[in-house]
């Protein structure tokens, strides 16, 4: 299997979870760190349930003590494009499927595993 795509922030204790489990199930990683610009618009349209889109918000982050959760797509996407940490890590990309969060049965569903 080639190299996944593996988004990260290297402070986040959930993606060094993550990527403790894929690596140690043989997953070979390419590291990306998640920072501003790094996913773009037309990536998160993309690959964000128009539908379920808060399951793609980190939606413990800080930020929602000040402020109502996101009530649509386009706002949740423009917030995480503002606020990178308010993307759910890490991202793992494998080929046409992307999977947010540390998801031990997508990851399996995918084929990853």
């Amino acid at each position: 299997m080639p190299r996944l795509t593996f988004y990260t922030k290297p402070t986040c204790t959930t993606c060094r979870n993550a990527r403790a489990f894929l690596e140690g199930a043989g997953v070979e990683l390419e590291q990306v760190e998640i920072a501003p610009h790094t996913l773009t618009r037309a990536f998160l349209e993309q690959h964000i349930d128009d539908q379920h889109f808060l399951q793609f918000v980190s939606t413990r982050s800080p930020v929602f003590k000040t402020r109502p959760l996101p009530a649509t797509k386009a706002e949740a996407i423009e917030l995480m494009l503002q606020n990178p940490n308010l993307i759910k890590r890490p991202v793992l990309v494998t080929g046409a499927r992307v999977i947010f969060g540390f998801d031990k049965k997508a990851y399996a569903a995918s084929g990853v595993l």
